[in-house]
């Protein structure tokens, strides 16, 4: 984008027509590849999904004015400048509102150069009337300069409001702000639980746009990092629910809600839920054999604790995952290595599942039960080893 902006201020400088007003547009967006710079230097908030989504906005108008200065037929140069200069601006304070994360000083970079972006007039002996379509973008902009300026005022009563009532755009606003409350330790543990936040970022998880939910769930997992209290804020079956559907999202939406449900699995109603919700283990199952490593890791360390429960490994093999069902024929009670042989005799087997099986150790402990078990524990270890050979 560095090399694209450099094009327009080229174009911009060596324009021949309203040559003047050209030039100081030139010399605005000559202070934007520095901020890039800073950007590209910084890879981790480079693959956030609301920066790229702010630069690609941004890439869009800058591509638009490439246009715009390579073009020798204008029918009102000066109004298409200013609007080109206000789009610009525009998607910088997009750009703004997705860095709130970073450092207060390279935010006021960005900040500065958007208010002369939207401030930027280039005739100063006549009153240009913008049209409407950039007036909309400048009201826009003034509502994302407001958030970083007014985030300080802004009580958590107003961001309670907007986390449950707000639209998509101010949800997403409300989300930015409660987690600058979070972070200067302006909202404490207690006033989260007293304002019922939790519950509401739960219930919009279901219905919000995919940006928004990745950044609820990240959230959440931030007060659920905070002490187990927290936690036991998030056990409702609903609520858990919630977040097993981001399990059949994107990626990293995906990998976030797995981290999540394993950062709540040392709550005890936590675990005898999971297992209940529709999918769920199947999910697991699905991402444990996945190529994203940490989702992997993560679901792999849920599925053992999960497995604690007997009716949970039955569903992990009917899913393909046999490693528990494999554990509890070899250490489990006799009454839970019936179980499990029996459920092994009636499942419908590939030759892969088969294959898993024999490499997970099944069929030593099975003939134990053969040769060493009374008459119950014969017939299902039997029909087991019969379902595994045929």
């Amino acid at each position: 984008m560095k090399v694209l902006t450099d094009e327009v201020v080229s174009f911009a400088k060596n324009s021949e027509i309203e040559a003047e007003a050209f030039s100081e547009f030139g010399m605005l967006l000559e202070k934007l590849p520095p901020i890039l710079n800073e950007l590209n230097d910084n890879s981790t908030i480079l693959d956030k999904p609301s920066i790229r989504k702010s630069l690609e906005s941004l890439e869009n108008e800058l591509q638009r004015a490439k246009t715009l200065t390579k073009s020798s037929n204008l029918r009102h140069p000066i109004k298409q400048i200013e609007d080109m200069t206000h789009d610009i601006g525009r998607s910088l304070g997009v750009l703004l509102v997705a860095s709130l994360e970073v450092s207060i000083d390279f935010r006021e970079k960005i900040g500065t150069l958007q208010r002369q972006m939207m401030n930027a007039r280039f005739d100063g002996s006549s009153s240009i009337t913008s049209s409407p379509k950039s007036e909309l973008f400048a009201n826009e902009t003034k509502t994302v300069w407001e958030i970083e300026e007014e985030i300080v005022n802004v009580s958590i009563d107003d961001v309670i409001l907007q986390l449950k009532n707000g639209s998509d755009e101010e949800f997403a606003v409300s989300l930015l702000r409660l987690k600058e409350f979070m972070r200067s330790e302006k909202l404490d543990g207690v006033l989260i639980n007293e304002e019922a936040i939790i519950a509401i970022l739960f219930k919009r998880l279901v219905s919000c746009k995919a940006d928004n939910r990745l950044s609820i769930i990240q959230l959440l997992r931030s007060i659920a990092f905070q002490n187990d209290e927290k936690k036991e804020k998030m056990v409702e079956i609903e609520f858990l629910s919630a977040v097993v559907k981001s399990l059949t999202r994107d990626s990293e939406e995906r990998r976030e809600a797995v981290g999540l449900l394993l950062d709540l699995s040392n709550v005890s109603a936590v675990r005898r839920r999971i297992g209940r919700i529709q999918g769920c283990i199947v999910m697991l199952v699905a991402i444990l054999n996945g190529d994203d490593p940490v989702a992997s890791h993560d679901a792999a360390k849920l599925l053992d604790i999960l497995s604690s429960n007997n009716q949970n490994a039955l569903h992990m093999a009917e899913a393909g995952y046999f490693r528990p069902l494999v554990q509890y024929l070899k250490e489990g009670s006799d009454m839970n290595k019936i179980l499990m042989a029996t459920a092994l005799s009636r499942l419908e087997l590939t030759d892969h599942s088969k294959l898993t099986l024999g490499e997970d150790g099944a069929i030593e402990p099975l003939v134990k039960m053969f040769i060493t078990g009374k008459l119950e524990s014969k017939l299902s270890s039997l029909n087991a080893l019969q379902n595994l050979s045929t």
